[in-house]
Parts: structure tokens; sequence; C-alpha cells
């Protein structure tokens, strides 16, 4: 066995690969530490945060961007998350106009649940809302964040504040939420 490890090594150390030598497992933890922290500062950039930014809120920012990404990788547009998309644009575009829009637009059912839509005209504190609820499972999120993919590559200049609860542990805080927002 032990001749074995050594023609391992042997090749590995031949092939031209780094290599280091440890003398305990705490100095070979220390290594795998440092180099994980420098692949995450590779990969999620301290540069590209705010200098206001403290790193568990920036830690925050980067949970609610891969929760985003998480359902963006794999999500098969229909003719029914197209219909979604339309209504959800119209939404937000009568957010910023004083367009009134009639609820129950004939939103289409989506798979195994069916989702209800609501909208609201203005309130007098130009608020609006809007509801898109179904079973668990069914797609909301899915569907939410790549409209909100969707919607931001049309409207660069549209400031979104997204907020995933359940993206991380603190994202049902409600200070985590205004840290979010403010950091928007």
């Amino acid at each position: 066995e032990e001749q074995r490890v050594g023609e391992l090594k042997e090749k590995i150390v031949n092939k031209g690969l780094p290599v280091e030598i440890f003398r305990t497992i705490e100095e070979f933890g220390e290594a795998v530490l440092i180099n994980c922290r420098h692949v995450i500062d590779q990969l999620y950039p301290m540069d590209l945060v705010p200098l206001q930014t403290d790193h568990e809120s920036y830690l925050e920012l980067c949970y609610h961007e891969a929760f985003s990404q998480r359902y963006c990788h794999v999500f098969v547009r229909t003719t029914e998350t197209q219909k979604v998309f339309e209504i959800l644009d119209t939404f937000a575009v009568a957010s910023h106009r004083d367009i009134q829009i009639e609820a129950n637009n004939g939103l289409p059912d989506l798979k195994r649940a069916s989702v209800l839509y609501t909208m609201m005209p203005r309130l007098k504190g130009g608020t609006s809302v809007l509801l898109l609820c179904g079973e668990k499972g069914c797609g909301k999120s899915a569907v939410i964040c790549n409209w909100l993919k969707h919607f931001t590559q049309k409207n660069p200049n549209t400031l979104m504040i997204t907020h995933f609860v359940g993206s991380s542990c603190a994202s049902h805080d409600i200070m985590s939420f205004m840290r979010h927002c403010i950091l928007k």
C-alpha cells in the first residue's frame, strides 16, 4: 500500500503539478481555508460592493443573487409564462405611470396550479399591489426570477429591489430586508 502511495506521489511530481507538503492536519486545513477564500474572492470580488457595505450585507446580497440565478438556470418559456411576463411588464410600467389596469386580466393557468392575479388601482399614496400565488412547487419563484431578469434587461435604467424570502437564514428578518433596500 505504501509503495502504491509513493508511486502516485512520484507521478504527480513528475507531471509538474504544484505540490505542497504539510506536517500536520491543522497546517493542511489552514491551506485549504486560504485556497477557498482565494477562490471566493475571485468569484465574488469585494471591489464590486459599495464601500458602505459590510461583509454580512454583501453575503446577503450574494445569497439573493444566487437564489435568482438558480431559478434562471433552467427555465423553459411557454406561451403561459410569456402571458405572465406581459402582465408583469404591464404592472411594472403601470407603477411608473398613471395607468389603471383591470383586475383579473385573464391570467392563464400554469401547470400543477392555478395562479391568482390581482392588481389594484393606485391608492392615494401611489401604491399598487400584485399578488401571484399558487400551490407549493408550481413555479412562482421561477417565473418571478426569470421575469426580473427579462425586465431588467429590457429596462436597465429602472431600479428593481428584489428580496427573496427563504434565500438565506436572514432573509426572513425585517432588518435584513431594510438593509437590502438601502444598499440598492
